[in-house]
């Protein structure tokens, strides 16, 4: 289970439940850095939801080739 990158509003401590925010800077290299621990891991599956955060935190991480992503 993995979380996504930070946003500009978790930085701020910004409750935002359902907006739609993306990656900030520290959370593309947070995701990049994720991708580097994950590397040696097959992924039959991935499940995220359906904010744009959770999809660039995967793409940042694994590639956008060949994953099997369900938005749950």
């Amino acid at each position: 289970l993995v979380r996504h990158g930070e946003t500009e509003e978790n930085k701020n401590k910004v409750y935002y439940g359902k907006l739609d925010a993306g990656l900030n800077e520290n959370g593309k290299i947070q995701s990049v850095k994720l991708g580097g621990l994950l590397k040696d891991i097959n992924f039959n599956s991935i499940y995220i939801s359906e904010r744009k955060r959770t999809k660039e935190t995967v793409e940042l991480a694994l590639g956008k080739d060949n994953l099997n992503i369900h938005i749950d």
